[in-house]
């Protein structure tokens, strides 16, 4: 959090302490786990991006951030040297399914 200047430095723990981090907080953070729920050992990483494109996207599952916008996701280590992406969903999304068009 104070890393990446999202809480002033020595003021990240209150994020934590008062739950803005938690699913339903004002600033989820590792919503599905991270690699305490999953470590395929070299796709962890992967994985995290994954997730913040699935964040985006609307398609989390359970542990969806209700309107997520925008997300981060960061890996290093093993074969992903570091990576640091964000992902932002476009204002609307047009849906293709058969022959209908639905735009949410």
């Amino acid at each position: 959090l104070e890393g990446h200047r999202i809480a002033e430095p020595g003021e990240g723990w209150k994020m934590i302490d008062d739950g803005s981090t938690e699913l339903g907080g004002s600033f989820p953070v590792n919503c599905s786990g991270g690699v305490l729920s999953s470590n395929p050992i070299g796709a962890s990483g992967l994985l995290r991006f994954a997730e913040a494109a699935n964040q985006v996207r609307g398609a989390a599952g359970e542990h969806q951030v209700d309107g997520a916008r925008t997300a981060l996701a960061m890996a290093y280590g093993a074969a992903i040297a570091g990576v640091l992406a964000t992902y932002t969903a476009p204002p609307a999304v047009t849906v293709l399914t058969g022959s209908s068009i639905a735009a949410p």
